[in-house]
């Protein structure tokens, strides 16, 4: 049922109009009336008036000023007035104020009724509408963590540009609007008490939850939802105004600690210029939460703690010849580099004088060698291994032999899968070549022309393409051209000059010469047998 108001100041015509509307059984409106605009407002503050029909000349305050000032209180009350003859610029300034419609007195029961209906079918229409947009409002909303944890896979795996992350951003409403970033990762480590995987799913749920309402109050900071029982916040700053937030995080250790019988582990990247820093500010969260879980610690560290602490087998190692030769996919370079450090390292015993040197060492190879494969977005799983129970079969070893055995396997699984993706890298490489040389072959296209379609150096790709198919990318597209041109030249009537402009040959006479020099006889020739 809706609410109806008629306002008018003649009793007569008032109570005339209500009679109508209540006799009229198929209308589906409970009555109001009012006898001036002051008791219409009135009204409209005690009960939930959804329409109205108003006279628009009354003592007191006139249907004009009703209507401006529901405008103002921003009550959408659907209205039709009413005027008489003489009265048409007062009707012409409610419909400017919102009405829907008008009559002219005298009215008559079955223009009232007409225009009652009209009213009906509208809030009919709206309810529907509002119900429809509230679905989908909650649906939105079911689905917004959703939507940000893709933001952040997208800007993990590189999938999104600057101005689709700012669009993203705005949609979401997220806070992270600063020019500067720093990520943050908790990791849950331990449930105190021995829980099933659905209740420490649970929890890991209420975690989350309550981060929403936490995180929230925190001015420039968003929180996503990691791996399981890891999440993640970004902090965004103004320019040059990066702040301190340690203190803000070993609070909220401390309150996610107690309030859900957990320990955790906080970890911290540095902050940086641009979103597209993004993805380097959380490997390094997340790669200090690892060195502390790992480590058996408790705390808020950041990576620059990890950099300073973890030095005493720095020396031996340089990151980033190991990190070359990891993309690169040479095992046989790294298993020499590796070779040559871990027999340093047993000669002078250092790894029974610091056990947590050593540790950290180790794992700082298997953190480099899976940051390759995360940067080429290739699941650790594909190679058959898991990154926690990784670092955690490092600490579990008890030998220096065992440890060593173990990195080299692990490693060489992942040098392996990095040489298996470069090779496939190159065969798609490849084929786009092939495809653009096929839909190209007519234009005056150059190697050059090939490689700024494929974002490649000319001179990387001339030599990967002769590498893969044993003849040069010239080469290829003659074969193509001279392929395309003996088509022609059998089903068409086309002259020899004109078959070597359609296949991309500027002077028939060097066409000739390669026809001949591929087919064996001259295009003329070829034409004729």
């Amino acid at each position: 049922m809706y609410n109806l108001l008629v306002v008018d100041d003649e009793e007569l015509i008032r109570k005339g109009i209500a009679d109508v509307l209540s006799s009229c059984g198929d209308l589906e409106f409970n009555i109001f009336c009012a006898e001036n605009g002051l008791q219409a407002l009135e009204i409209v503050e005690r009960e939930n008036i959804h329409a109205m029909v108003l006279d628009v000349k009354m003592p007191k305050l006139d249907g004009i000023g009703v209507l401006k000032t529901l405008n103002e209180k921003r009550k959408n009350i659907k209205t039709v007035v009413l005027s008489g003859y003489e009265e048409f610029e007062y009707a012409k300034a409610a419909i400017e104020c919102g009405a829907l419609n008008y009559l002219v007195k005298p009215v008559v029961p079955r223009e009232i009724v007409k225009v009652a209906r009209e009213i009906e079918e509208e809030l009919k229409k709206e309810s529907k509408q509002n119900e429809e947009l509230e679905n989908l409002r909650k649906q939105m909303q079911d689905n917004l963590d959703l939507i940000k944890e893709k933001l952040l896979n997208d800007i993990l795996s590189n999938r999104i540009s600057r101005e689709a992350f700012k669009e993203r951003v705005e949609f979401l409403k997220l806070g992270i609007t600063g020019s500067e970033y720093q990520a943050a990762i908790i990791d849950i480590i331990k449930y105190n008490y021995f829980l099933t995987e659905e209740k420490c799913q649970l929890i890991n749920y209420s975690i989350y939850q309550f981060l929403k309402g936490y995180i929230s109050s925190i001015k420039g900071a968003e929180y996503f939802h990691g791996s399981s029982g890891q999440f993640v916040i970004i902090f965004s700053f103004p320019h040059n105004r990066v702040e301190d937030i340690r203190e803000t995080l070993h609070a909220l250790k401390k309150i996610i600690d107690s309030k859900f019988n957990v320990c955790s582990t906080v970890g911290i990247g540095k902050a940086y210029t641009g979103f597209e820093n993004i993805k380097r500010t959380y490997l390094e969260a997340l790669n200090t939460v690892r060195y502390e879980v790992l480590s058996g610690r408790e705390n808020v560290a950041s990576i620059t703690d990890i950099q300073a602490t973890n030095t005493s087998l720095d020396y031996l190692f340089d990151p980033e010849e190991f990190l070359t030769r990891m993309k690169l996919g040479d095992n046989k370079g790294i298993n020499a580099q590796l070779n040559e450090i871990f027999e340093r390292i047993k000669a002078k015993n250092e790894y029974n004088i610091d056990i947590e040197s050593f540790n950290l060492f180790c794992i700082r190879l298997l953190v480099y060698s899976f940051m390759v494969l995360k940067e080429l977005d290739v699941d650790l799983r594909s190679v058959g291994l898991n990154e926690k129970e990784a670092f955690i079969d490092i600490f579990e070893s008890r030998s220096f032999d065992q440890i060593k055995n173990k990195i080299f396997n692990i490693i060489g699984k992942v040098t392996g899968k990095v040489e298996e993706y470069k090779m496939e890298k190159k065969k798609v490489t490849i084929e786009r070549v092939k495809n653009i040389i096929n839909q190209n072959y007519g234009k005056d296209i150059s190697i050059k022309f090939i490689a700024d379609q494929l974002y490649l150096n000319p001179n990387y790709l001339g030599q990967l393409f002769k590498n893969e198919t044993s003849m040069t990318i010239s080469d290829y597209l003659n074969k193509v051209r001279i392929t395309k041109a003996k088509t022609l030249l059998k089903s068409t009537s086309l002259a020899v000059y004109e078959v070597a402009e359609q296949v991309g040959f500027n002077d028939p006479q060097y066409f000739s010469t390669v026809f001949k020099k591929t087919v064996g006889v001259s295009p003329k020739e070829y034409k004729d047998i």
